[in-house]
Parts: C-alpha cells; structure tokens; sequence
C-alpha cells in the first residue's frame, strides 16, 4: 500500500512539473501579431505570405492547448477531490492519473507539430534562425520555470 502511494505521488509530481512547464511556455493569450509569434516571426524574417500563415498556426496552437489545458484543470480537480472522501480508491486515482498523462501526451504532441509546422513554412535560409529559435525557446522555458517557482516554505 506504501509503495502505491509513494508510486502515485511520484507519478504526480511528474505531471504537475509537466504542467507548470507549459503553463509557462504557453504564456498569455496571443492578441494580433503581438507576443512571442511577433518576436519569432521577426527573426525567422518571415514574408507576409508566411507571416499569414504562421499567425493562423499559432492561433489554432493556442486554441488547442488552451482546450487541453481546460480538461487538465478538470481531471486535476477530480483527482484532488477524492481527498475529500474518507478513503482514496486506487483504480479511480489510476484511471484519473492515466488520463492526466494522455492529456500531457498530446500537449507536448501538439506544441511539437506546432514548431515541426513553423519548420516547414521556413526558407532554406530561414533554416538558420529557426534553429536559434529552438534554442532561445528551450533557455527560456527553462530559465522561466526556474525563476516562477515559489520559495521552499518551512510548515
């Protein structure tokens, strides 16, 4: 039973660091050509064909982690309210978890066509600055998830 439960807090922990992780690449809502697309579509010197096309790409990007986000909130709901019950039913808890893991699955699936697809518009010129992009991406997403994580506090 010990170890179930050591199993399920680790398995937990994974998808809750998962999440945080892109909470903070996701970041705020896109609202025209501003924010990171602005930023990206800048340094690849995307032409306005391509600017077009990479602007519809990020906004059904946004549009689709923001509903996968949404069923993450609820499956983490359900899940932290069984401790609300007076015991916790393991295949329940499993089941919840299974599910958290298939929605993390297919955010990072998503978020990974998104930038497959932001390749594919680029130039052979371009090519260059995409992969400096990847680069800036992964340096931000980890110097952000650093700085945003609170304190350790004593209880």
């Amino acid at each position: 039973m010990r170890k179930n439960i050591t199993g399920i807090g680790l398995i937990l922990m994974i998808v809750i660091n998962v999440i945080l992780i892109f909470l903070l690449v996701s970041g705020p809502p896109m609202k025209g050509k501003e924010g990171i697309a602005k930023v990206i579509s800048s340094k690849l010197k995307l032409n306005n064909e391509q600017e077009r096309l990479f602007f519809e790409l990020a906004k059904k990007h946004r549009i689709e982690v923001n509903q996968l986000e949404e069923k993450q909130k609820e499956l983490l709901k359900s899940y932290f309210s069984q401790l609300k019950d007076a015991e916790v039913d393991s295949a329940v808890s499993n089941n919840i978890l299974h599910q958290l893991e298939k929605v993390e699955r297919e955010k990072i699936t998503v978020t990974f066509q998104h930038f497959a697809d932001l390749k594919n518009l680029c130039k052979r010129e371009q090519i260059i600055h995409y992969q400096g992009i990847m680069d800036d991406v992964l340096r931000v997403l980890l110097k952000e998830f650093k700085k945003k994580l609170p304190p350790p506090r004593d209880f």
